[in-house]
């Protein structure tokens, strides 16, 4: 059984891994602040518990092993790792020097699957024989398996590109949403092909060419965009992810958990808004169906009630703001209840329009708007408009200095009352 490996600068300065490991690495670089963190230091140590399971199948000589960093203490690990959130996992993968970022859930499954496909690779490629098995295992739909799919077809069962396929299914190693295929057959055209609940999608590299040579770093780079399915069920592990992708806002059906048919329906519908047009719409949204009672917090803060369910809410994660439309929000809710999928389709096409030409109403705070509005704007206008914030702080810090070092304000001078005493404008009393 091997333990926890407290992991310092120390070992990162002289080049750990080392080349002649040969060991498999999982490390997780945390704060001790950090509350998630802190939930996720018993996970590792079970994960080192099961890593004499996860020992390589063909080279029993080589380990798994689990280390962890605090990165209040090892500043210059964790700033070599590019960590800008806690806790931030990496791993190595088939025993090779190079670190890559877990990207599946915080969970002990998602750890030990990870750490199992890093150190093999090939065998979690499922072979297919025959085009009935691609079409069978390719298809979306109630009672098959879930997730997306990769498929690399070849006439060549040991050649350049199955070596590819095998460093790539290691890189992807935490990749827990894909399953790779291989289909080998004679005269078949070499490709990777990748499978969604809408549609599919063939590899091309940086320069639109889809054929080997390939870089298993390229298709993994390929693959981080494409890994969730078109139409997601969000969790809150998926969820941060999904909504985050860059340049994209998030379409979100918040709808009853507890009704099952009603969530059919909607994730279908849903599917049937993402094919539109080639799917036109996956270009510039995110789509997924979101538990309401899971989000009640986010739900309370919007004043949004368990009657609405279920809604149609785009959100722009970045800024913290959403779109919403009373009309189609009813059109939505009558769709739902009589499984009218094409008045459902229609109304949230058209919502989704009005959002994409900025005719849609958007829920923002003003210091919201002004602060995405500057950081929209032009490099040079930016830096006019900090150099003039400048200008009149230090013109109005003036114009206090100079209030402040004036001088006094002129003495005020009093007449003295004809019937006062002598002594008291200021004079003595004659001696008698």
């Amino acid at each position: 059984m091997n333990d926890v490996t407290r992991l310092r600068d120390q070992q990162f300065l002289t080049g750990f891994p080392k080349e002649d490991d040969g060991n498999n690495w999982i490390v997780m670089y945390y704060s001790p602040t950090c509350p998630i963190c802190k939930a996720m230091m018993p996970l590792m140590a079970d994960l080192s518990v099961a890593s004499d399971a996860l020992k390589d199948e063909v080279d029993s000589s080589r380990e798994f092993k689990v280390g962890i960093v605090d990165c209040q203490k090892s500043k210059f690990a964790c700033g070599r790792a590019k960590v800008k959130q806690y806790p931030h996992i990496m791993h190595t993968t088939n025993g090779k020097k190079g670190w890559i970022e877990f990207k599946g859930d915080k969970s002990l499954h998602a750890l030990k699957f990870t750490a199992h496909r890093a150190m093999n690779p090939g065998r979690h490629i499922q072979p297919l024989k025959t085009y009935r098995e691609v079409q069978d295992v390719t298809k979306f739909g109630e009672g098959r398996a879930g997730g997306i799919k990769v498929v690399l077809s070849t006439d060549d069962p040991d050649g350049p590109a199955i070596r590819t396929y095998r460093e790539l299914v290691g890189l992807a190693a935490s990749f827990t949403t894909i399953n790779f295929f291989v289909f080998v057959r004679d005269k078949a055209k070499t490709k990777i092909t990748l499978y969604n609940d809408v549609g599919n999608d063939e590899y091309a590299d940086i320069n639109g060419s889809a054929s080997p040579p390939w870089s298993a770093e390229d298709i993994r780079e390929w693959l981080v965009p494409r890994r969730f399915l078109a139409v997601e069920d969000f969790t809150r592990e998926n969820m941060h992810e999904i909504s985050h992708q860059p340049g994209k806002r998030t379409a979100m059906l918040i709808h009853d958990s507890s009704k099952e048919e009603e969530h059919k329906i909607l994730l279908r519908a849903m599917r049937d808004v993402a094919k539109k047009e080639g799917g036109k719409y996956l270009q510039n949204f995110t789509m997924g169906v979101l538990p309401g009672q899971f989000w009640k917090e986010w739900l309370d803060e919007h004043s949004i009630s368990e009657e609405e369910f279920p809604l149609l809410v785009v959100a722009h994660a970045e800024w913290g703001t959403f779109y919403r439309n009373t009309t189609t929000e009813g059109l939505i809710r009558e769709a739902a209840k009589t499984h009218w999928i094409a008045q459902f389709s229609t109304s949230m096409s058209d919502f989704l329009d009005t959002v994409n030409d900025g005719t849609a109403l958007e829920t923002a705070g003003f210091w919201t708007l002004f602060v995405r509005w500057f950081y929209g704007a032009g490099l040079v206008f930016q830096i006019g408009t900090v150099i003039l914030f400048i200008v009149l702080i230090i013109i109005s810090l003036a114009g206090c200095l100079t209030a402040l070092d004036g001088p006094p304000p002129p003495a005020r001078k009093y007449a003295p009352s004809r019937s006062a005493p002598a002594a008291k404008r200021g004079g003595l009393p004659k001696s008698e």
